[in-house]
């Protein structure tokens, strides 16, 4: 008896093939649940961990007719997700959204008093005012050099926080600072626009 391996080979392959797309027709992810567009979008706009801008006890008349002092900088405003810078449009302004924390880097002094608050409020003036506890004491030489103040030595500061209590709009951003019973207003000249 003589056999064609070419027919056994042949009808081997059909076999395969035919099992084969029979198991193409077969969703993998049958019964498995999935996650909808709609819970996708929840997530997003679930508030950011940690501390938030909150709405200040001053209102924006109240801030911008403090007794202004010299000199506080915002430097840079960074999502936290990928440390990158979020400049605004204009210049001197940073764009922020909700549902994200970010890191605002700067410096706070008194340039009058010679002197650095160890804590301070970082303020956003708009329609309305909100508020975030700050405090000093980041390494800052070049500050010190700048002004010709040692004691600036250490007015860095590193806040990080959200603004998912902040109404969009755009923010004059101030460095309120204590000097005995008298608050001053240490202006960044940076704006922020919430998104």
């Amino acid at each position: 008896m003589k056999i064609d391996f070419r027919s056994i080979t042949t009808g081997a392959c059909i076999v395969l093939v035919a099992a084969n797309l029979a198991a193409c027709g077969k969703d993998p992810y049958a019964g498995k649940p999935m996650q909808s567009q709609e819970n996708v979008a929840v997530e997003a706009a679930a508030p950011a961990p940690g501390p938030q801008f909150d709405v200040a006890k001053e209102s924006s008349e109240q801030v911008l007719a403090m007794k202004p002092v010299q000199t506080c900088a915002l430097e840079n405003v960074a999502a936290l997700v990928d440390n990158l810078p979020r400049p605004g449009a204009a210049p001197n302004s940073w764009s922020v959204g909700k549902g994200q924390a970010y890191r605002l880097i700067g410096f706070a002094s008194n340039r009058d008093a010679g002197a650095v608050p160890a804590t301070f409020r970082l303020v956003l003036v708009g329609a309305k005012v909100y508020a975030l506890a700050a405090a000093t004491g980041a390494a800052r030489p070049d500050v010190a050099a700048y002004f010709k103040t040692p004691a600036f030595a250490k007015a860095g500061y590193q806040a990080d926080a959200a603004f998912d209590r902040v109404d969009a709009g755009e923010y004059r951003v101030f460095a309120l600072q204590g000097a005995g019973a008298e608050t001053l207003a240490c202006p960044t000249y940076q704006r922020v626009t919430v998104k």
